[in-house]
């Protein structure tokens, strides 16, 4: 399985963490059933890392879409260059 690493120096790992956490919404607290508050079962870490691993496959989703888009589109117009108008 391939890996893609990130490495930032140790002592930015609050900054980085908090920061991705603030930008994509996680919630340190969370409520119950009953309305109480209980703690985030999912680490702030983890969190940050599942949003990082979306936003890849959001790009990915994005960038082959727009492939099949240009190569549809080239194959239309070819078959539609192909058509004989007098």
């Amino acid at each position: 399985m391939s890996h893609l690493t990130i490495h930032f120096p140790d002592e930015h790992e609050d900054l980085v963490i908090q920061s991705l956490c603030r930008r994509f919404g996680y919630r340190p607290v969370l409520l119950d059933e009953n309305d109480e508050e209980v703690p985030n079962p999912i680490s702030a870490a983890d969190f940050a890392k599942s949003r990082v691993v979306d936003w890849i496959k959001s790009q990915v989703r994005k960038a082959q879409t727009e492939k099949l888009i240009t190569q549809t589109e080239m194959e239309v117009e070819s078959q539609v260059d192909s058509i004989p108008f007098d």
